[in-house]
């Protein structure tokens, strides 16, 4: 393994070798863990073994498959784990480099999951994106607020819908004086994105991760945060409107919708258009990342073979649900690797 501190690129023939990796990428623990060990091998050049993951997450092709947006996470994730095991010298710098970029990542996961029209696919994506950011609190990679933001990102309903209503938030309200650099401290601490990201709507999503962070605090699983800050936003948008409109004439209930369409004669209420809904298991542990070569499986609790990634294609296209294994859920934390990450990967 490179044990430079000092930044380096990859040579051409890395960088395709890591991009063919990535783009193969299934949920398959020997084909994740032979991509995080030539990361790991590459210490020096972690800026662009950080793009080219980057990339592969966020600008991939519309049809990427949601199993393959779920495999470029679980790599992310066991580089993660392996970084922070100390056993590979300067690995740590990889977590500042997938701080910055996953918020932006997450963003792009979150779009793929409206937009799919499987409910299976949709749902096991959910479970399996839960389960990440769960491990994450476990490990302590980064701070619980910045993991909530990136849940809060990935669980929001359609941004459309819901933007009036958390715009109107009083936490908005106190982010507005702030100038662009402080608006932009503030998202990289809270795990929102904003890059390329008009003011008012970084506004809006520093409003909603601080009410699902208030949700979380209170013990409510991911969904069940997402869905009662949501909910929280529209009684306050419509208890404002009916204030502005001169006491009981305004919209009755919850609906942010009707409060868009009273104050600027349109805007509608966009459905939420994902197939995903109830089944959470957030308590379910990835197996302990080890500094072998292994992964952290598919961090469902158990092994998936590369069959897992055929479902045809389109995003949510197909029907690679998993189950979580009881024995895992019920796991404590993670082992700490041990051994250097050199070895080669065995074969599931």
């Amino acid at each position: 393994s490179s044990s430079s501190s000092s930044s380096t690129s990859l040579t051409a023939d890395e960088r395709r070798q890591f991009e063919s990796l990535v783009a193969q990428l299934t949920a398959s623990r020997a084909r994740i863990a032979e991509a995080m060990c030539f990361a790991l091998d590459r210490v020096a050049c972690a800026d662009d073994v950080v793009e080219v993951l980057e990339r592969a997450m966020v600008a991939c092709e519309p049809s990427t498959s949601l199993a393959k947006r779920a495999a470029r996470l679980y790599l992310a994730s066991d580089i993660l784990r392996n970084a922070g095991a100390g056993v590979v010298r300067g690995a740590q710098r990889y977590r500042a480099k997938l701080q910055a970029m996953l918020p932006r990542a997450v963003d792009a996961l979150a779009a793929a999951l409206r937009v799919t029209t499987s409910r299976i696919a949709a749902t096991t994506l959910e479970e399996r994106v839960t389960r990440v950011f769960a491990a994450w609190l476990r490990w302590a990679v980064f701070p619980p607020v910045f993991v909530h933001g990136l849940e809060s990102a990935f669980f929001a309903l359609s941004r459309d819908a819901e933007a009036a209503c958390f715009a109107a938030d009083p936490h908005a309200a106190s982010l507005r004086p702030l100038d662009a650099a402080a608006l932009a401290r503030k998202a990289r601490q809270a795990g929102v994105n904003d890059r390329d990201v008009a003011r008012e709507d970084l506004i809006e999503r520093l409003a909603r991760a601080h009410a699902y962070v208030k949700f979380r605090a209170l013990g409510h699983e991911p969904r069940k945060a997402a869905d009662l800050a949501a909910d929280d936003a529209r009684q306050r948008a419509a208890e404002q409107l009916t204030k502005r409109l001169g006491g009981d004439g305004g919209p009755k209930g919850s609906s942010c919708a009707a409060a868009v369409v009273v104050a600027d004669g349109g805007g509608g209420g966009a459905e939420r258009t994902t197939g995903g809904g109830g089944a959470w298991v957030s308590s379910a542990a990835p197996p302990p990342a080890t500094g072998d070569g292994s992964s952290s499986e598919d961090v469902d609790g158990e092994a998936m073979d590369d069959s897992d990634d055929d479902d045809g294609g389109a995003p949510g296209g197909g029907t690679n649900a998993a189950s979580p294994n009881d024995a895992d859920d019920a796991a404590g934390p993670p082992a700490v690797a041990s051994t250097t990450t050199t070895t080669t990967p065995t074969t599931t």
